[in-house]
């Protein structure tokens, strides 16, 4: 039960994460390219749009984890690691945006609670 809800407290803090990538990405494109006219202009360039391609991998590793009973830890490491394409971006993120890093912070401390267990 109790890894159960640290599964569901990781699902949560990466959709918190997401939701604030997507608010900074958002107003990125928005200062090179002018506003985005509402929800549904929105989602058609987050999953179309190349501006919005670095936060594809996030976006599917949040849909794979809905699909399953665990979080596996290594996954959401990889994907946070500076490395990648989305590593970079997220790590620029993390030091510019304050939503971003207390958003981080919950994601790492959910991820702490399941080491533990």
């Amino acid at each position: 039960m109790h890894l159960m809800m640290t599964s569901n407290a990781i699902r949560a803090a990466l959709r918190e994460v997401h939701r604030a990538l997507i608010a900074v990405a958002r107003a990125d494109y928005e200062r090179e390219n002018g506003a985005i006219e509402g929800p549904a202009q929105l989602l058609r360039l987050l999953t179309d749009d190349p501006f919005f391609e670095w936060l594809r991998p996030l976006s599917r590793l949040i849909v794979d984890l809905d699909q399953r009973n665990d979080v596996p830890r290594p996954a959401v490491e990889a994907l946070l690691r500076p490395g990648s394409a989305f590593g970079q971006r997220y790590t620029a993120a993390l030091q510019a945006d304050p939503h971003v890093a207390g958003s981080h912070a919950r994601l790492r401390g959910a991820l702490q609670r399941l080491e533990m267990n």
